[in-house]
């Protein structure tokens, strides 16, 4: 709980005040009564999360747009591509944004955990 409190204070930044603009699914199957994502935010070329479920979500705070995949399982880690039209950034566990090429790059995801990505200013 303490390692969980102190992720969510580093990156507390990018969600208060944030508006949640949607709310979609990826992955081989989704939840009955979700809708899938058919159509990345125009910063992203591509996203792949080689058929594993995951929810994903945009997020707005000023000009700041934010994109996070939340891995829908407990017991697997997921693997991630994702590729960008222009540089991005990672919002890591510290609440530091880490620069992301535009190329893609494929991530981890551990089980029940996210990844955030500040997709514009």
């Amino acid at each position: 709980m303490k390692e969980l409190n102190h992720e969510l204070q580093a990156r507390a930044g990018v969600f208060v005040g944030a508006e949640n603009r949607w709310v979609r699914h990826v992955g081989d199957s989704i939840p009955p009564a979700t809708a899938r994502l058919e159509n990345l935010p125009e910063e992203v070329v591509s996203l792949d999360t080689h058929g594993a479920g995951a929810v994903v979500s945009l997020l707005e705070k000023g000009s700041a747009r934010y994109l996070m995949l939340v891995s829908r399982s407990i017991d697997d880690p997921m693997q991630v591509d994702v590729a960008f039209r222009r540089k991005a950034c990672l919002v890591d566990r510290n609440g530091i944004f880490v620069p992301v090429g535009r190329h893609p790059e494929t991530m981890t995801v551990e089980p029940g955990d996210a990844l955030i990505f500040r997709i514009s200013k």
